[in-house]
């Protein structure tokens, strides 16, 4: 008697799975959508910001944002972050945004106290299991906020301005330093401080345009 895999004609016969493998997680990836990941904001002009100095940052993360500790490849979830040790992510990430912000702003040095109040949209970085698996130039960070300027009476000067401020993130494939591998899903917080920082500073215009769209396997 022939066997189940003898009753299947060759044209049907499954492929090695490996190759499957590659191909699911490539429409896996590709399925998150092509227009959704790109650095864009507002620029603020450079005689309005001239004369501001930053009194301080305040970050909101409202409670309708979604957490996930998930650990596949495209979490639904508002904040996914797994490069601190498990505790509050909302802490985490809107730490993470407040020195980013704080650091885009350092430059301002003019008269006028300000303070910038952000409101977090989006924190969406790789999962170890993202990290591991996704094809060479396939992961994305995807991070959204909006900043209101207020003066030292709390009026407002400027905002809500939308700031998208995603990036290319590393994933195992790429071949990055060792100490990335140290991190679960390998994204690193000064890495994400610094790339909040140089936004930032753009949309002041303290710094060169950071505006780009993203083309990666997810993006």
């Amino acid at each position: 008697m022939q066997g189940r895999s003898d009753m299947i004609p060759r044209a049907f016969h499954p492929r090695p799975m490996k190759l499957m493998m590659v191909v699911g997680l490539t429409a896996l990836l590709a399925g998150c959508g092509s227009s959704s990941f790109r650095v864009d904001y507002p620029s603020v002009p450079a005689e309005t910001t001239a004369g501001w100095r930053v009194a301080d940052v305040r970050v909101a993360v409202p409670e309708t944002l979604v957490v996930s500790e998930a650990n596949v490849f495209i979490p639904k979830a508002d904040i996914v972050w797994h490069g601190d040790p498990e505790g509050d992510r909302k802490a985490q990430v809107a730490d993470i945004i407040r020195q980013g912000v704080l650091a885009g702003a350092r430059g301002l040095s003019g008269g006028q106290k300000v303070t910038m109040d952000v409101t977090l949209e989006r924190f969406h970085a790789l999962t170890p299991r993202a990290f591991y698996r996704s094809p060479a130039w396939g992961g994305v960070n995807s991070i959204v906020f909006n900043v209101t300027v207020r003066d030292a009476s709390g009026a407002v000067l400027i905002g809500p301005e939308r700031i998208e401020a995603d990036m290319p993130a590393i994933v195992a494939a790429d071949n990055p330093p060792a100490e990335v591998f140290s991190v679960p899903g390998g994204q690193s917080r000064a890495t994400l401080i610094a790339h909040v920082a140089a936004v930032t500073r753009a949309w002041l215009n303290l710094g060169p345009d950071q505006r780009v769209q993203i083309r990666r396997v997810g993006g």
